[in-house]
């Protein structure tokens, strides 16, 4: 490693632990300045504020991400993490612009979120929803007379292979937060069972979930349900 990069690295730590001062506290990033002036010696004080205001712009910037366990189990156990249920609940009721959503199994236990769902579509909030199979559903029966500009359904297709499903379990809510988990949409999978999942707050997960499934519906893996007339 240079010299240049020891002390450029030197820089940015100093930066970083003046920034991490707790939010209340105004920092004047004496240390910062004072690796700026040894690394660059011809800068005058006004330069190094406004380097400085610059990082801390970058730093403000950054997307916070974060990941939380989750899981399904048995009333018995006493597990110090968010059940699946209490998630998707809180996920749903939260959206404000969009929710995306795939399912393998739901029952008729979800019936409260489905109302939520269709709730939220009439709203204007954007609702995608990709199955597994819909024809001759609960949900078929529920959603078939909301469909339209803000309530999008699309179930995979099994023209290729009649044993492939559908079987992952994902709700992505306005772009940055993701629950990705092993829960069927039922009572067993919400309540029963011993499932695991997290919640992800990252728009760049979320972001390429919504380009894989598209990916999906364009290559015909998906088919959109139509509203019938």
């Amino acid at each position: 490693m240079s010299i240049k990069n020891i002390n450029d690295s030197f820089i940015l730590n100093e930066f970083n632990n003046e920034n991490n001062i707790l939010s209340n506290i105004e920092s004047n990033f004496d240390n910062t300045k004072k690796a700026l002036l040894n690394r660059f010696p011809t800068l005058t004080d006004a330069d190094c504020i406004s380097i400085i205001d610059i990082m801390r712009n970058i730093s403000s910037d950054k997307e916070k991400e974060s990941c939380e366990l989750i899981v399904t189990s048995p009333n018995s156990f006493k597990l110090e993490t968010k059940t699946t249920f209490a998630q998707i609940d809180k996920l749903i009721n939260n959206a404000k612009k969009q929710i995306i959503m795939t399912g393998y199994s739901v029952s008729n236990y979800f019936d409260d979120f489905i109302d939520a769902i269709i709730n939220k579509s009439q709203k204007g909030v954007l609702v995608q929803l990709y199955l597994n199979e819909y024809e001759n559903t609960v949900l078929e029966s529920k959603l078939s007379i909301y469909l339209g500009k803000f309530l999008k359904i699309y179930t995979f297709s099994k023209n290729a292979d009649k044993m492939a499903a559908l079987h992952a379990k994902i709700i992505s809510v306005d772009g940055c937060k993701s629950l990705i988990s092993s829960a069927n949409l039922s009572y067993h999978g919400l309540e029963k069972n011993i499932e695991i999942g997290c919640v992800i707050e990252s728009k760049k997960v979320a972001n390429n979930i919504k380009k894989l499934l598209e990916q999906l519906y364009f290559q015909k893996v998906f088919i959109e349900i139509k509203k019938q007339k």
